[in-house]
């Protein structure tokens, strides 16, 4: 992965009062840490692009149309122009005490088919991640990578 790190201005922060994300101005999330900033990263590519884990969108010749947070709120919205329309990204982080907690992504329906790529680095590489498709949704755990450590 040849990922040059973004400018810190051109990052915009998702929350929910105990953690964060960076979103890049190409849509891909380049931090984050679940459940609490001071937690294990899932997300590290902002300081390791090899590394650190990510969440990137494949956009061939999209161009960064807008990008603004949706009236007084921390949901952002990026839409991108492409050769036939437009994809827009919306990002928010569910908050309070009631169901599960973490970055929430909604993507349009664009007239072309977009790939999206989730490289996971938990722990800033330390931790493995276990995903799965859930109905529309990717859910995923933090686990201790036993074979890591020959157990």
């Amino acid at each position: 992965m040849n990922r040059k790190q973004p400018d810190i201005r051109d990052l915009a922060v998702i929350g929910d009062r105990r953690t964060a994300a960076l979103v890049a101005t190409d849509g891909a999330i380049v931090w984050y840490c679940p459940e609490r900033f001071d937690r294990a990263s899932l997300f590290a590519a902002l300081l390791d692009p090899e590394r650190g884990g990510e969440w990137t969108l494949d956009l061939p010749a999209a161009r960064l149309a807008t990008r603004a947070y949706v009236e007084d709120s921390a949901v952002l919205e990026t839409r991108f122009d492409l050769a036939h329309g437009s994809f827009t990204i919306t990002d928010w982080m569910t908050a309070g005490d009631a169901g599960p907690r973490g970055i929430c992504r909604l993507f349009s329906a664009p007239a072309q088919a977009v790939a999206m790529a989730l490289r996971a680095a938990p722990g800033y590489a330390t931790l493995d991640a276990r995903l799965r498709a859930v109905d529309d949704a990717v859910q995923g755990r933090v686990v201790k990578n036993l074979e890591r450590y020959g157990l």
